[in-house]
């Protein structure tokens, strides 16, 4: 399974239903997905991409302070799968100085784990089935080459391209017709 590496494209309020919202985008720019996530966790995001610190630790400090302090850093945060219109998120913590060795693997909120993953600038990596599932188009031009692409596939398309070895017939019954 390859992951797809996100960015924080947009940080905002949806309008049909007042909560905030995290657009992650990916490198290419072609598919957006949406996180809703509480207002204080939309505003703990927008601190960290502004690069915004408080005179004192906010939680996203002291979390990321913590793993520093035990000799770890994040590597990179995981959207791993979705239960019940839920996104499941892991930290990926590797022991300093040691890009494979100790790894420790902590379930967390998405909208913490993207916090911090973007105050220490680790990567956010996106399950493909995810993308797949819950993501919406940004490039109307490329989808529109991949539809255009698809359809002159299924206009070329013949029998014998395919490497059939076994015919098989299937009874013809008396269904409902095709007005």
């Amino acid at each position: 399974m390859t992951m797809k590496e996100m960015r924080i494209g947009a940080i905002g309020i949806d309008k049909d239903s007042g909560n905030s919202v995290i657009l992650l985008r990916d490198i290419e720019n072609n598919r957006a997905l949406p996180i809703w996530v509480g207002l204080p966790e939309a505003k703990a995001i927008s601190m960290a991409v502004r690069k915004i610190r408080t005179p004192r630790p906010s939680t996203h400090e002291l979390m990321q302070n913590s793993i520093e302090k035990l000799g770890y850093s994040i590597k990179e945060v995981v959207l791993s799968d979705i239960e019940s219109d839920t996104y499941i998120a892991d930290l990926i913590l590797v022991r300093t100085g040691q890009e494979d060795g100790d790894i420790v693997t902590i379930d967390a909120r998405p909208s913490d784990a993207i916090a911090l993953a973007t105050m220490c600038g680790a990567p956010v990596m996106v399950a493909p089935h995810i993308l797949a599932q819950a993501s919406i188009s940004v490039n109307p031009e490329v989808d529109a080459k991949e539809e255009r692409e698809f359809k002159e596939f299924v206009q070329s398309v013949k029998a014998s391209d395919f490497n059939l070895t076994e015919k098989v017939e299937l009874p013809l019954d008396d269904g409902p017709a095709l007005d």
